[in-house]
């Protein structure tokens, strides 16, 4: 498969976001996570998948044989994923809403927040979880950060151009 590349990749080098990533693994809540607790750490984000384009002649067969197989190569809709992880290894809970109708909403997004306040419960000063995830305008919505902060929980933004520093980014990459 072909990943697209981000054009503004080189963004990633530009001082406010070196800083900011230094901030992120670095800095004590609410600019990082170096005090948060890995197993309280949420981390979310989407990703989008279609199959733009097959090609029949190329694949994986014994030597000798020709890999022809019957399936769909024509162009796909395009399926949305939006995933929640928890770092807990004794408690993996994982999050996710799929579907092929646009992309992700700040309602789409306000009610997946929502869901996942219902399975975790509100936060407490010994229980409290941190949602990090990028700076999407949906994630940054204020409606949304409200919700989060509402229910006793924190909130940590990645910074952009580093999605190795995303926990998701890593589950995506596997399916």
């Amino acid at each position: 498969t072909k990943k697209r590349s981000s054009t503004t990749a080189y963004q990633a080098l530009e001082p406010r976001n070196v800083q900011w990533r230094e901030n992120y693994w670095n800095m004590n809540y609410p600019f990082g996570i170096a005090n948060i607790d890995p197993r309280t750490v949420i981390d979310l984000d989407e990703a989008s998948v279609s199959v733009d384009g097959a090609n029949r002649s190329r694949g994986t067969c014994l030597i000798g044989d020709r890999a022809r197989e019957v399936g769909p190569y024509s162009k796909s809709e395009k399926v949305t994923l939006l995933m929640a992880v928890l770092g807990d290894p004794a408690n993996p809970e994982r999050w996710f809403e799929i579907w092929n109708d646009g992309g992700t909403t700040v309602t789409r997004f306000y009610a997946f927040i929502e869901r996942i306040l219902r399975d975790i419960g509100d936060g407490t000063p010994g229980n409290r979880y941190c949602f990090t995830m990028d700076n999407l305008n949906a994630h940054t919505n204020a409606a949304v950060t409200a919700l989060i902060y509402n229910a006793g929980h924190r909130i940590v933004f990645r910074a952009p151009y580093y999605p190795v520093d995303g926990a998701i980014e890593y589950i995506f990459n596997v399916i």
